[in-house]
């Protein structure tokens, strides 16, 4: 394997890497690429997409995402708060799929927001080896996080746990938010922190118009004893996890990506790998024919003919005429 000095000279160069920011991201585009896959903010996914437009290079996008979660009046509670907590706090809710809303049947509505949030408490912040979240890695977010706990509650929602308070110059400590209105900031656009608002809905009908009417379309959650699959198949998202938080993301074989804000495209699994592969079909003449089809001078009728034959054998092995 080695050469000179140790060298490697046998292997390829599979993996290469390039830093830079926007300037070094548009000459890779303009280099001639087969395919381009961006993850980042919606407003440079344009961007990019815009430019890969001009030289009709495909493009995967991976953007922002509002992730909601579905509590029905049949979930488990016990098992909904813990992972809803963890799939909101976790990484110190800095992950595009973390679960950032939750729409609560209004039947279970104060028993779950009494689990979250003696949960949530519980949660210890810090850079010590017993810390269970740490700071806020990126720390142009931490005004942000602020600005939408501070339109919430004057919004009219209620801090059961965390708050302005929470927020310092490099940690957040966990913030549940109660009462939280549909057109707050915090509950329409990325907020990236340890938050959690929860918004109540007189059904699972109405967390669903809920999401559905988001910009975002990227991952999202389901809590149901007996409806989860029913009311997942109806949410305009591109991941969803059933009775648990985050499970798509965890697994390679699960194809991950969005809708809507959130971009197009999959990573992951056989649609994955699909995404950087260019079909490429072959027909072949495997013996002689009564008549060629892509020719001049064949028989009149003859193309109905065989297309009928084609028909019947099709029906002949269980297919239906439908006209």
């Amino acid at each position: 394997m080695g050469g000179r000095g140790g060298e490697i000279t046998d292997l390829p160069a599979v993996l290469q890497n390039l830093n830079g920011y926007g300037a070094t991201g548009a000459a890779l585009i303009e280099a001639g690429l087969d395919k381009l896959a961006f993850t980042g903010s919606v407003a440079t996914g344009k961007t990019v997409a815009a430019q890969c437009a001009q030289t009709l290079t495909p493009v995967l996008l991976e953007l922002g995402g509002k992730d909601g979660v579905v509590v029905a009046e049949d979930a488990d509670l016990d098992e909904a708060a813990r992972h809803v907590v963890w799939g909101a706090m976790q990484n110190t809710g800095h992950g595009c799929i973390s679960l950032e809303v939750a729409y609560v049947v209004e039947s279970v509505h104060d028993e779950f927001v009494e689990k979250i949030s003696d949960l949530a408490r519980q949660v210890r912040v810090g850079s010590d080896e017993g810390a269970e979240i740490g700071p806020v890695p990126l720390p142009t977010q931490i005004p942000i996080i602020r600005e939408h706990i501070q339109d919430a509650l004057e919004r009219g929602a209620t801090a059961t746990v965390g708050g302005l308070d929470a927020v310092g110059d490099h940690y957040v400590a966990p913030t549940v938010l109660v009462g939280v209105s549909p057109e707050s900031r915090a509950a329409t656009d990325e907020t990236f922190g340890p938050t959690l608002a929860v918004i109540k809905v007189a059904d699972a009908e109405e967390a669903i118009a809920h999401i559905n009417a988001g910009r975002y379309g990227l991952g999202s959650a389901v809590f149901s004893r007996d409806r989860g699959e029913a009311i997942a198949r109806r949410l305009r998202v591109g991941m969803t996890s059933i009775n648990d938080a985050l499970v798509f993301s965890m697994n390679p074989a699960v194809p991950f990506g969005g809708r809507g804000d959130s971009g197009y495209g999959r990573k992951q699994g056989e649609e994955g790998l699909r995404e950087f592969a260019y079909p490429h079909s072959f027909t072949a003449k495997t013996g002689p024919a009564q008549f060629s089809a892509s020719a001049f001078g064949r028989p009149a009728g003859a193309l109905a003919g065989a297309l009928a034959g084609v028909r019947d054998r099709i029906l002949a092995e269980g297919g239906e005429k439908t006209g």
